[in-house]
């Protein structure tokens, strides 16, 4: 996408904390299933995009794999659930471990409508305090109901904001089934792009370069994953480099 290069650094080693606050919501009991979340690790000025797979459910035990694309590193977690409180532990990585810090510890509570999972991360237990309180959101990827070729059609436009202050525009040029493509305009340059959307799951690459100023550095490929909104239409996602 634009500049990416301070999006492409290490994630902090996270420390522990005493001041962790959580609200759990009252009368709620999560009941996790195998599905797909995507969110944001917050930390200092720093946001790590992410998506959690919980692929394996043992009565109130779960465990699955943690993708951080802007570090391209994937992660081993297990954890359990009490109620609406969700706790669980980055103990292993399979790929890009020495960009992310294992073990990490995950403590939060599900939203009330089942959403959404809150809550704050610590590191390892034996290192020192620290101000600095690492937070976590992860929201579900619901598949939509409503016909996508609806909302994906040759001359759609959507508009968007990569991280804190690249705005973009999403031209789709062609549809062909799921395939699709067309053309990303950044404030300085515009890019191509391909990609199919399914269910609802918008997964595009962006690939070549159209127009850049001089000099001007454009880190690609890049992939790009999201969820439709069926209620406004708005796609939520993260995205990193591709791994080929």
């Amino acid at each position: 996408g634009s500049d990416l290069s301070e999006n492409l650094k290490k994630k902090p080693k996270l420390e522990t904390t005493s001041n962790t606050t959580l609200v759990s919501s009252k009368g709620l009991k999560a009941d996790l299933k195998p599905s797909k979340w995507m969110g944001v690790c917050s930390y200092a000025a720093d946001d790590f995009p992410f998506q959690m797979d919980i692929t394996v459910i043992n009565g109130n035990k779960f465990s699955g794999t943690i993708t951080w694309p802007t570090l391209n590193a994937i992660t081993k977690f297990n954890g359990k659930v009490n109620g609406t409180i969700i706790k669980f532990e980055e103990y292993e990585a399979v790929s890009g471990g020495d960009d992310v810090q294992i073990p990490s510890y995950y403590s939060g509570f599900l939203s009330n409508n089942g959403d959404t999972i809150k809550g704050n991360i610590m590191g390892d237990c034996d290192e020192s305090e620290s101000e600095e309180t690492a937070t976590f959101q992860l929201d579900i990827i619901k598949t939509a109901t409503t016909n996508d070729s609806d909302k994906f059609k040759s001359g759609t436009k959507i508009t968007g904001t990569c991280f804190i202050e690249n705005a973009f525009e999403l031209k789709i040029t062609k549809r062909k089934g799921p395939s699709l493509e067309g053309t990303l305009k950044w404030k300085s340059h515009k890019t191509k792009f391909k990609g199919k959307v399914e269910n609802g799951i918008l997964v595009f690459e962006e690939y070549d370069v159209i127009k850049k100023e001089d000099n001007q550095i454009v880190l690609l490929p890049m992939m790009y994953t999201g969820s439709l909104n069926t209620k406004d239409g708005s796609v939520d996602g993260s995205f990193g480099p591709s791994i080929n």
